[in-house]
């Protein structure tokens, strides 16, 4: 039988019924609510419509005329809410975004898939950004004018622009795993976006490192010690992140090549970095000064700590540049002396397209160890090879024999 749609009084509900032309009662403003005429059609079935769990639950709130249509809209968002939480409870589904935290940060603990950083990242954006603003905060009904109260403004007048799109980041990450994991049946965030707060984009940030700048950290690099000046020089030369520097291991460095496995690297991919002979000769200088497994060890068997090695960056930076812009730097200035995109890309281990993997397995693998041979050239000659000399006594004795090999 067809429905009938009209605004839902009691007037017109009493005209539905006389008409005898339609066996249910919609209103378009209130999607969730309906009426069923009883076939003797001097009454009719209420009925409440909440979609939870992947399935359509109906509760009956009553009938028509014994419950007025203007109680039963008063009472339908709390009706909705109490009918919700139930099934919710016997489904065993979150109710509340704290709920989500919880499951999360128990999986978290068990997830192999993620390096200890990424797992300590998350679990410190979920404890000191997301729990203490959203964990009360019901799932249901959840509206984009509550949530930009309890959670955006506070956020935003807190932390800075870029790190509120990592949380934000963070957030989303947590919800979607929520969604395909069963621990909730909608993600209240699913179609919002921060510029939907009024929460601009991030623009490009210029590399603070420049040929200038750098001569200036060269002037005094070697007062800073023999593993700030290795751990700095590797990730200029190279744009290593300072995860990956950090964790490298004598195993990994060859005669020509050094081979950082996925177990270390951020996008989980190896790589191969040909080594230069300058590069060659700092390695054989620097095997001097770390014996042990690791080129940045800890003293007790470790790799040097993610804290320890950024506090040897910051303070040879004094807060003027981060280990990121000697990335960047040496990106700038492989594209800038005639390197190859896709190469460069390679160097950095960007994740690539399928696309570009092919084109890159084809022609830009023999192209690598010419880009750094140049740019190292280029490093060395400004004075990094000043340095060491200074620094590693055997390094340009070492360089000599290398050359006349």
């Amino acid at each position: 039988m067809s429905t009938f749609y009209d605004r839902f009084n009691d007037r017109n509900v009493k005209r539905f019924l006389d008409k005898q032309v339609a066996r249910d009662f919609k209103d378009v403003r209130y999607s969730n609510l309906l009426l069923r005429a009883r076939q003797c059609r001097d009454k009719a079935s209420v009925f409440l419509r909440v979609f939870v769990g992947g399935k359509e639950r109906w509760q009956k709130l009553g009938n028509w005329p014994d419950v007025k249509c203007a109680d039963v809209v008063k009472a339908l968002p709390a009706k909705t809410l109490a009918v919700r939480d139930e099934v919710v409870q016997q489904l065993g589904l979150c109710e509340t975004f704290g709920a989500v935290f919880d499951r999360y940060l128990m999986r978290l603990d068990r997830d192999v898939t993620l390096s200890d950083k990424r797992r300590e990242g998350l679990r410190s954006i979920i404890k000191c950004q997301l729990a203490p603003r959203l964990a009360d905060v019901r799932l249901a009904g959840l509206s984009a004018g509550e949530f930009d109260s309890v959670f955006v403004l506070p956020l935003i007048n807190a932390v800075s622009a870029a790190y509120v799109h990592t949380v934000w980041a963070a957030l989303k990450s947590v919800m979607g795993r929520a969604l395909k994991l069963g621990w909730v049946d909608v993600d209240p965030l699913s179609g919002w976006s921060l510029s939907d707060f009024a929460v601009v984009g991030l623009t490009h940030k210029p590399c603070a490192m420049t040929e200038s700048r750098l001569l200036g950290v060269f002037s005094q690099l070697g007062a800073f010690g023999v593993q700030t000046l290795m751990l700095f020089s590797l990730m200029l030369l190279f744009g290593l992140r300072i995860g990956e520097t950090r964790q490298l291991k004598w195993s990994m460095v060859g005669d020509d090549f050094i081979d950082l496995p996925g177990a270390i690297t951020k996008t989980g991919e190896p790589l191969r970095l040909p080594l230069s002979v300058e590069v060659r000769a700092l390695f054989l200088a620097y095997r001097d000064y770390a014996k042990g497994a690791f080129l940045f060890g800890a003293g007790n068997g470790r790799a040097l700590s993610a804290q320890d090695a950024s506090r040897l960056i910051r303070d040879l930076s004094g807060g003027e540049w981060s280990a990121h812009d000697l990335r960047k730097f040496a990106r700038s200035m492989w594209l800038d002396r005639g390197g190859d995109y896709f190469v460069c890309e390679l160097l950095l281990n960007h994740k690539l397209k399928k696309l570009d993997k092919t084109y890159i397995h084809a022609h830009a693998e023999k192209q690598k160890g010419a880009v750094l041979s140049d740019y190292h050239g280029y490093v060395f000659g400004l004075g990094l090879s000043g340095v060491l000399t200074e620094t590693l006594p055997r390094y340009y004795f070492l360089l000599l024999k290398l050359k006349a090999a």
